[in-house]
């Protein structure tokens, strides 16, 4: 496989796993990544442009605005299953 899209998957099931917190400084930390570094944020990027990750709508928090939340969609627990990732069924 492709390296990338390896890597990709990664930070995909480093969401599905954090979803308690699914901030992207959460998963970068737990990945060992720069959350602001160009490799990181292409991934998430790419992984919301394929339809694999969503960012969530949060309610505004007084004035520091909502945090950056994203979600596995289904589409990317279907790509975590194919991966062998032990995601609930």
């Amino acid at each position: 496989m492709d390296a990338v899209y390896g890597r990709a998957v990664e930070v995909l099931w480093a969401f599905y796993d954090h979803q308690d917190d699914g901030t992207p400084q959460t998963v970068a930390m737990f990945l060992e990544r720069d959350v602001d570094g160009p490799v990181f944020r292409a991934d998430v990027d790419k992984l919301c442009e394929v339809g694999t990750l969503e960012l969530v709508d949060l309610p505004a928090f007084g004035d520091h605005g909502s945090p950056e939340v994203y979600r596995v969609t289904l589409t990317g627990e279907q790509i975590l299953r194919e991966w062998d990732y032990p995601i609930d069924r």
